[in-house]
């Protein structure tokens, strides 16, 4: 399903793409992946980097499915979990396997 970024809080629920990847997005290609406490435990997060240059274009990071995370890291006060980019793994050897 495709919706308009304004109505992105009404379909949280809903996987990124397909039905279990969630992108998120970082700032930084230092930054680390957020595991939220509403992601479902089927899912997979993948660490994503808009371009400086276009914004077109997004560099994929790495990969970690949210079960993986939960039980590698403890969650901080509000229930986030941050997964540094050592643990991740590579997008395409994780999507491949996945």
């Amino acid at each position: 399903d495709t919706w308009n970024l304004k109505d992105h809080n009404l379909n949280k629920s809903q996987a990124d793409v397909g039905d279990r990847f969630e992108v998120r997005r970082v700032r930084s290609l230092k930054g680390e992946l957020t595991i939220r406490d509403t992601d479902a435990e089927h899912k997979i997060a993948i660490m994503g980097c808009v371009d400086e240059q276009s914004e077109n274009f997004v560099h994929l990071i790495g990969a970690i499915s949210v079960s993986e995370a939960r039980e590698k890291f403890k969650q901080d006060e509000r229930g986030n979990i941050y997964v540094p980019q050592s643990y991740l793994y590579n997008v395409d050897e994780f999507l491949i396997n996945a």
